[in-house]
């Protein structure tokens, strides 16, 4: 897993200090490997709470900050491979 922070949290007015959007998409790739993504980004407002003027509405886009960024590869081992570890034959057999 790999996590990348893009800069710190922004502490002006103009943020909401505990509202995040966290955007994240999964991808299988093949012989189940799998690659995930995600982003944090701040949020100009706090949630539910409608905007000061109507720019504000139509501007929120640009003040987004991208905080973090990560990505993680995985493998999904099928279930009959953890069963020869289980069953202990010839070389399989777990070490633990």
């Amino acid at each position: 897993m790999v996590i990348e922070f893009k800069e710190k949290i922004p502490i002006s007015s103009e943020f909401a200090p505990r509202t995040f959007g966290v955007f994240g998409w999964k991808r299988h790739m093949k012989d189940g490997r799998w690659n995930d993504n995600f982003e944090i980004w701040t949020s100009p407002g706090r949630m539910g709470e409608p905007p000061a003027s109507l720019d504000a509405r139509f501007t929120w886009r640009e003040k987004m900050r991208c905080v973090a960024a990560g990505y993680q590869v995985a493998l999904a081992a099928p279930a009959a491979m953890n069963a020869r570890y289980d069953s202990g034959d010839g070389e399989m057999k777990s070490k633990l």
